[in-house]
């Protein structure tokens, strides 16, 4: 089954953000410090990562830091299923926003660059008029 691309589903208008790898926040947890530039490899390698993502990649980092948090505290004995489940289930939703399951690849689209004016090169060069 395949979709038809229509202009009434089309937003004419919608943002194109800069490509770019986005700062860590301050408010990362430092488990969710060490995976950032991990997830920022995976991300800008497969060209979906853009400098507005920042508050979804602080979503994941912090998603995956506590599942993996959790998963410890179920291997050591402890009660952490139900914290374990919870953070498997977010950090599973941000994957998808990203299109970082096989089913959710092909509803992502890659950021390009925006295409320069060929031409732009010529009227911006400085004049030698002295």
């Amino acid at each position: 089954m395949q979709g038809t691309l229509r202009k009434s589903r089309q937003n004419p208008n919608e943002p194109t953000p800069i490509r770019g790898r986005p700062d860590p926040p301050d408010s990362l947890t430092p488990e969710a410090r060490a995976v950032w530039p991990g997830l920022c490899d995976i991300l800008d390698g497969i060209g979906v990562l853009t400098r507005a993502d920042v508050f979804a990649l602080h979503g994941l980092a912090e998603a995956y830091a506590d599942m993996v948090e959790a998963r410890q505290l179920c291997q050591d004995g402890q009660r952490g299923h139900g914290r374990y489940s919870d953070a498997d289930r977010r950090f599973l939703a941000y994957l998808r926003v990203f299109g970082l399951t096989p089913a959710d690849r092909s509803k992502v689209s890659v950021v390009t660059e925006p295409k320069r004016n060929k031409f732009a090169d010529l009227i911006e060069m400085p004049s030698h008029d002295d």
